[in-house]
């Protein structure tokens, strides 16, 4: 099951890279491709996305709604409950991730594409149900205890590694590559392999 916080990962990346937001806003299904479907030190490797759910604030990022639904996600919208402006993303992804723990069995592994360190009760409690946990975040501001607690951190940056990037950027990229690694457990799989169910 892939969970998408899209305002944090989206804030976050484009103070950082703005090809990169755009990519990851406009274009979800090229960056799913990539978690899917890759190669690293030891081969090919297959994810399989049972279930795919995007959580956003429609009153600041509705323009994105269709390009998440276009790529096979269930769109929830969570409009801000505060004058800060912060929406429902958070409770609802993790309400949701709960139930569906303890609904489908056959779900055995978990994505949570957020830098947002509040989801670290929620990995630990997915991991007490048995669950394999890989969390999808740029480096520079997903947290630290976040990284930490997840069976698996792929770096946002890394995903985008087999992207033809700007000139800019290039020169980042050899150092981005160590951070997707490969996991024996359920995640991924060889190619020739069924995939795993998430």
């Amino acid at each position: 099951a892939l969970f998408v916080d899209f305002d944090n990962v989206y804030s976050g990346l484009v103070k950082l890279d703005a090809e990169a937001a755009a990519v990851f806003a406009k274009a979800p299904g090229e960056w799913l491709r990539q978690l899917e479907n890759g190669q690293d030190a030891e081969g090919g490797f297959v994810r399989r996305f049972l279930i795919r759910a995007c959580y956003l604030n429609p009153s600041v990022y509705s323009d994105y709604r269709p390009c998440f639904t276009r790529a096979g996600f269930r769109v929830i919208d969570c409009p801000s409950l505060t004058n800060q402006g912060k929406s429902s993303a958070d409770i609802n992804l993790a309400l949701d991730a709960l139930e569906m723990a303890f609904t489908h069995d056959h779900i055995n592994a978990y994505a949570i594409v957020s830098g947002d360190s509040d989801f670290i009760a929620l990995v630990n409690k997915l991991k007490q149900y048995d669950k394999r946990i890989f969390v999808v975040g740029g480096r520079a501001f997903t947290s630290t205890i976040l990284q930490k607690n997840c069976h698996e951190f792929v770096a946002y940056e890394s995903v985008m590694d087999d992207r033809p990037r700007s000139s800019s950027s290039q020169g980042q990229q050899q150092q981005h590559g160590h951070d997707r690694g490969r996991d024996a457990g359920a995640q991924q799989q060889p190619q020739q392999q069924q995939p795993s169910q998430q």
